[in-house]
């Protein structure tokens, strides 16, 4: 009954009361409640229906005919993918991040709506039918706020971790031509102006007591950057072959080791390893 129960809230807040088209309507107020009493009343007969049944033959094919909402697991997916690499940052999808701000100013205006409605402005309704709809519309509301604040959650932690990595590792993505290209306008701007504040406080700091030769701070050797050899867990998304290096004791000599592995394996590896196949889209970071 709970797996019913989540889908029908995930097909009511993604489906039903927010269309995927975004030509500047929204969903009138009657015509989702109009679809919230025709789900609800779908789901009371299925219900009813499979109380009947033996439980291997609960019908769920309606529901889980639901299509998945791809753009919010490319977000999802982008999120992980940077929790889970080693100070590396993801190139920054404006796309998909510009869609899901959009969502919430239009999932915000709908639940204005709802509230000013109140499910009780026509007069002509009995006190019951103003109960009823008063409770339809509190039902709406607060599906609406608890995707809201899913949905806001997962952008403000992925904005807050990529904000920690420009600033841990500022002096090498600002001398990294591939680390610039992964950020947008904005942290551009961020780093640059995170970068000067850095200068002015190491120079007032130190900086100024140091003899003139010693005072530079963009030197290759003094830069700290993410460690590239940290191991991480992947899943293999498309069949791939790693190279995995080692050196020998009392040898300089390092040895080369290549492992062809399919779709589906799960592996412990150096993170440097796995970086083209994971901009390639053929592995996954797990976290």
């Amino acid at each position: 009954v709970e797996v019913v129960v989540c889908k029908l809230l995930y097909y009511l807040s993604r489906q039903k009361c927010f269309p995927r088209e975004r030509e500047g309507t929204l969903t009138k107020t009657a015509l989702c409640i109009h679809h919230l009493l025709g789900v609800m009343a779908d789901f009371g007969n299925l219900l009813r229906d499979a109380l009947q049944q033996d439980d291997d033959q609960l019908p769920l094919s309606g529901l889980d005919a639901v299509p998945e909402d791809e753009e919010y697991e490319q977000l999802k997916n982008w999120w992980v993918q940077e929790l889970a690499s080693p100070g590396d940052l993801m190139p920054y999808n404006d796309d998909i991040m510009s869609m899901h701000l959009e969502l919430l100013d239009g999932q915000e205006h709908i639940i204005e709506e709802l509230l000013s409605s109140g499910g009780g402005g026509n007069n002509s309704l009995g006190d019951d039918d103003d109960v009823d709809a008063s409770s339809h519309v509190a039902l709406e509301v607060s599906v609406y706020r608890t995707e809201m604040d899913r949905l806001r959650f997962l952008l403000a932690d992925l904005t807050r971790t990529r904000l920690a990595k420009i600033e841990r590792f500022a002096l090498y993505i600002r001398g990294s031509e591939e680390m610039l290209r992964r950020l947008s306008k904005a942290e551009l701007n961020y780093l640059a102006g995170y970068g000067k504040l850095m200068e002015q406080h190491l120079h007032r700091s130190v900086l100024q007591y140091l003899p003139k030769s010693f005072r530079a701070i963009d030197k290759p050797e003094m830069i700290d950057g993410p460690n590239m050899d940290e191991y991480v867990f992947c899943h293999v998304l498309e069949t791939v072959e790693i190279e995995t290096g080692y050196q020998e004791e009392d040898s300089q000599e390092d040895y080369a080791d290549i492992h062809e592995h399919s779709a589906g394996t799960s592996l412990i590896v150096r993170y440097s390893t796995i970086k083209d196949h994971l901009d390639e889209g053929k592995i996954a970071l797990l976290y």
